[in-house]
């Protein structure tokens, strides 16, 4: 189902859904389901952002010289009047088994990529589509991320601090606004956002004014500036 974050996402370069699917290679037909993700989504990103594209089928494409191997998946860079679209082509095998081995716990790639099937709208392929994005729901992913970056924060404040009593005090700087941001990635999913790219922080918190704590937006800023 494409819904108005996608349509306006679109619309500002006159694309229109079924030029992304014939410009997608399917080797198979069947049994397939493509997901579409853009940053705006989450409420952050602009429009100079990629658009995200997944294919997820029973087999992906075998030209190694179109598309790049990357982690378990084939990619490839396409652009349309002037969209990058950056798609990702998976088996519904390796997902499947992402999800029941729980291989994403700890692993920021396979998080990403099921945090942007949930949140990513439908183009092709809804009845499939869905049946996914119920598996991923029972994940809570959201609460994965959280410890993660709640896990990443402690290493880094514990780097700082050490870093500090060390007298490295541009090192204790560096991993203190690291853990900084890492706490407030493990906030924001907690609040239903999660973002697992580091750039996005800040932006987040205040579009979000501090997810109705406006002092935690104005401690942030005085704790990192």
């Amino acid at each position: 189902m494409i819904y108005k974050i996608l349509k306006n996402r679109l619309d500002e370069h006159n694309i229109e859904i079924k030029e992304i699917i014939e410009n997608i290679s399917l080797e198979n037909e069947r049994n397939i389901s493509i997901f579409a993700y853009t940053s705006q989504m989450d409420g952050i990103g602009n429009r100079m952002s990629d658009l995200d594209v997944y294919v997820i089928a029973e087999t992906i494409p075998t030209d190694e010289k179109r598309f790049s191997r990357y982690n378990d998946c084939k990619s490839r860079i396409d652009k349309i009047n002037g969209l990058v679209i950056d798609v990702e082509y998976w088996k519904m095998e390796t997902i499947c088994k992402m999800i029941e081995s729980r291989s994403y716990i700890r692993d920021v790639s396979k998080m990403k990529v099921l945090c942007r099937l949930l949140k990513g709208d439908i183009i092709l392929g809804e009845n499939i589509g869905t049946q996914l994005k119920e598996k991923i729901k029972i994940l809570e992913i959201n609460k994965t991320v959280a410890e993660y970056f709640q896990g990443m924060a402690s290493q880094e404040y514990d780097d700082a601090s050490k870093m500090f009593g060390g007298g490295n005090y541009f090192s204790a700087i560096n991993c203190a606004r690291k853990s900084l941001d890492y706490i407030i990635a493990a906030y924001s999913a907690k609040e239903g956002i999660s973002i697992l790219n580091l750039k996005w922080i800040p932006q987040i918190l205040l579009n979000n004014e501090g997810f109705g704590d406006k002092n935690i937006l104005k401690i942030y800023y005085n704790m990192h500036y």
